[in-house]
């Protein structure tokens, strides 16, 4: 056995051992474990923009400390209320939190300020945002069943692990070449099929959904589970760099795991509140 494949085995037990563990251990450690990703995936995503020339700042260390920080309070806000750990009037805080981000920006001394604030946001948006809706989908109904967050887990990994072997043995078609050259459109078919099947052993072994609901959240993770690793893909693309980070040794950063998860979170969670 080489190295390489010794240290990515190791790293995926590590991995797996601690979301298995935070996601069932309690209410609390569910909520812990997400707030730790977000705020290594927050400090990752700060560590990439400060690449863009554009985005040069005097103080870069002070600055991902501070966004670390309000990325870590809003998901504290949001999730906090999901969960029923803290009063849902304590949401309000967050467009002050927003909004103190503009003032920052007089006092920064960022040569362009405003492309600086956007950035801050957009990792708010792309990433906090999501991580702190995974805790409204665990209490979905107020009724706390962790498995929906495993459940959701396997569904975007089978997805990706899925595209990646039916790509090698029967990809031709280009999926989105000038992104990731690599994805093709019967990789994604093959994911797809990979899905639908787990999510009949989901719904029978795991519940905590109507079949309905995973029906719908199959089909979630599958468009727009495909469609976030494109996003991140591009992110990575335009910063020309391999992976996220080198948090996960042989697997790269968090974001390059969590990606397609952070984007169909979103969508999941309104759909099980619309539907």
């Amino acid at each position: 056995m080489s190295s390489d494949l010794l240290t990515r085995m190791m790293t995926a037990a590590v991995f797996l051992t601690v979301m298995i563990t935070g996601i069932f251990y309690s209410i609390n450690s569910l909520f812990l474990l997400f707030l730790l990703i977000n705020i290594l995936a927050i400090w990752e995503y700060l560590t990439l923009i400060d690449r863009y020339p554009v985005n040069n700042h005097p103080l870069p260390l002070e600055e991902k400390m501070i966004m670390t920080t309000v990325s870590g309070i809003i998901y504290a806000v949001l999730g906090g209320a999901c969960l029923g750990l803290i009063s849902i009037q304590n949401v309000a805080w967050v467009l002050p939190i927003l909004s103190a981000l503009f003032i920052k920006e007089l006092f920064s001394g960022a040569p362009n300020p405003f492309i600086r604030l956007s950035l801050n946001l957009t990792g708010i948006l792309y990433i906090t945002l999501p991580l702190a809706l995974v805790n409204g989908i665990a209490n979905y109904e107020y009724s706390f069943e962790p498995v929906r967050i495993l459940g959701i887990l396997l569904l975007i990994s089978v997805n990706d692990t899925g595209a990646y072997f039916a790509g090698r043995r029967f990809g031709k078609t280009k999926l989105f070449e000038r992104v990731s050259p690599k994805k093709t459109w019967e990789g994604s078919a093959g994911g797809a099929v990979a899905v639908f099947i787990v999510m009949f052993l989901v719904d029978q072994i795991l519940g905590g959904f109507t079949t309905t609901e995973w029906f719908g959240i199959a089909i979630i993770a599958i468009i727009f589970g495909g469609i976030g690793d494109l996003i991140e893909s591009l992110l990575k693309r335009s910063l020309g760099v391999k992976d996220s980070g080198n948090i996960l040794p042989g697997h790269g950063g968090i974001l390059d795991r969590f990606d397609a998860f952070i984007f169909a979170i979103p969508f999941i969670f309104s759909f099980l509140y619309l539907w």
